[in-house]
């Protein structure tokens, strides 16, 4: 399961909710995005738009620390941080609502689908920064305190601005794929750690060899990958920007 991000506070848990969740309009909490973030957001790669939807799940999974025993929104989390490197890492995931309500559990579900659909559903969206946006609400709705979530957030996009900017062509069709998209690695969302110029395809490598899908139910197995047609090692990474994307997240 995935371990606490080093930009997570360890006092963030909060047995008080000072919000109120309404399962009739569950949209409204997270709806509707901020129309300058989402400027800000749109001008950013695909991968730091997930990237930064998933760091920002987390936020809101260890809100919930001790009042929740669900596993499952962290181990689905370690799993999408693989599949923002290759989706077939990562099976893809429907919740039950039914089995997800209350104003601990809904919001972990909603943030559980905002980190989905940020991952498989780019071609169906309109604008894939809403997800980001989205999960900024959340975090906001949810935290028993903002100010160390929203120092955090603002300190992340300027540096995903400052160095992972989508190309314009991009932008303007918002065609969003991983297609030339550079790799992005988890520390990159710990705003205090210095980000390295060339570190990230070492840094997503070391990542996917931790990760044991035997012991996660939403990543494929090595020998479930290579029946599906992966070539070159499972949980492994090398960048290859010039052979595209399929290239760019195998060796």
């Amino acid at each position: 399961m995935l371990q606490r991000s080093p930009f997570i506070p360890v006092d963030i848990a909060s047995p008080r909710l000072r919000y109120r969740w309404d399962e009739w309009n569950v949209a409204a909490a997270y709806q509707p995005a901020n129309p300058e973030l989402l400027e800000r957001l749109g001008g950013l790669t695909h991968r730091a738009q997930v990237g930064l939807t998933i760091a920002t799940a987390e936020w809101i999974a260890w809100r919930f620390e001790g009042l929740s025993d669900e596993t499952m929104p962290l181990e689905y989390f370690e799993a999408a941080w693989a599949g923002n490197v290759d989706l077939a890492y990562v099976e893809y995931l429907d919740t039950d609502d039914d089995e997800w309500r209350g104003p601990v559990l809904g919001p972990l579900n909603v943030a559980l689908t905002i980190v989905i659909d940020g991952l498989f559903m780019a071609d169906q969206s309109s604008n894939t920064a809403e997800n980001p946006c989205w999960a900024h609400n959340l975090a906001s709705l949810v935290l028993p305190r903002i100010d160390e979530f929203a120092r955090w957030h603002a300190e992340v996009l300027d540096r995903l601005e400052r160095h992972y900017r989508a190309a314009s062509e991009e932008v303007l069709f918002n065609q969003r794929s991983y297609a030339h998209d550079p790799p992005i690695a988890r520390e990159t969302f710990s705003s205090d750690l210095p980000l390295v110029a060339g570190s990230a395809p070492e840094l997503v490598d070391g990542y996917l060899r931790q990760l044991n899908p035997e012991a996660n139910r939403f990543l494929r197995s090595p020998e479930e990958l290579q029946e599906m047609g992966f070539e070159g090692v499972p949980y492994r990474f090398v960048w290859s920007p010039s052979s595209g994307s399929d290239a760019g997240a195998r060796q």
